[in-house]
C-alpha cells in the first residue's frame, strides 16, 4: 500500500520529536515508528544506538521528498528548517524573530502573506492544525505554489508552544489546473460560436 504520511513521534519527556516522512510502501514506516516507540521507551546506551540508525533510515528516506519540514518554538519566535529551504525557496531561511519578518517578505504574494498571518492567529488563539496554501516568487523570478500544514504543540495551560509542519510544493497541481479552466474555457466559447 503506498500512502502520503508525516508522523511526529514524540519522546515520553516531550523534549524530543522524531519526524517520520510517508510516501513509500506502508511496513516501512510501520517498522520505522514501531521502532521509534520502542527507542522512547528505553533510556540506555543500546537505544541511543537504536536512535542513530533510525535517524541515518530518515535522512536516506527524506532523499526521496523534496518537502521542506519545520520546527517551530513559538514562545521563542525561532525557527529550525530542514536543509531542503534553501533548495526550494532559494534562499535563507528566517529563523529568528518568526513570523514577523516572514511578514515583510517581499517574495510572498500579499494574499499569502495574509493567509499567514490568519494561520498565526488562529494558532495563538488554540488551534490544533492548520493548512494554508501561498505563492512565492522565486529567485529565477517563477511564481511557486506551495501549501503548509502545521500541527501544534501546547503547554499545560493549553498555551501554543511548538508547530511542526511540512511545506509541499504544489505549483504542478495548480499549473494543471489553471490550463484545465482555460481549456474549459475555450471550448465554451468555441461551442458558443459554432453551436452543434
Amino acid at each position: 500500500i503506498v500512502i502520503d504520511a508525516l508522523f511526529f513521534i514524540f519522546s515520553p519527556n516531550m523534549k524530543n520529536f522524531y519526524i517520520v516522512q510517508a510516501g513509500f510502501l506502508f511496513l516501512s514506516v510501520f517498522l520505522i515508528f514501531t521502532t521509534l516507540k520502542g527507542v522512547a521507551d528505553k533510556e540506555s546506551s543500546e537505544s541511543k544506538s537504536e536512535l542513530s540508525i533510525i535517524q541515518e533510515r530518515y535522512k536516506i528516506i527524506s532523499k526521496n521528498f523534496s518537502d521542506v519540514l519545520f520546527d517551530w518554538n513559538i514562545k521563542d519566535n525561532t525557527v529550525c528548517w530542514d536543509k531542503k529551504y534553501e533548495d526550494y525557496f532559494g534562499k535563507k531561511p528566517i529563523t529568528e524573530n518568526f513570523p514577523k519578518l516572514l511578514f515583510k517578505s517581499s517574495d510572498l504574494t500579499p494574499e499569502c502573506i495574509d493567509n499567514i498571518k490568519k494561520m498565526y492567529e488562529n494558532i495563538l488563539s488554540g488551534s490544533e492544525y492548520e493548512e494554508i496554501e501561498g505563492s512565492f516568487i522565486n529567485n529565477k523570478s517563477e511564481v511557486k505554489w506551495f501549501k503548509v500544514a502545521v500541527s501544534i504543540i501546547f503547554d499545560n495551560n493549553k498555551n501554543p508552544v511548538r508547530a511542526v509542519g511540512i511545506i509541499t510544493d504544489i505549483t504542478e497541481n495548480k499549473l494543471l489546473k489553471s490550463a484545465l479552466i482555460n481549456k474549459e474555457i475555450e471550448m465554451k466559447t468555441k461551442l458558443q460560436k459554432e453551436p452543434l
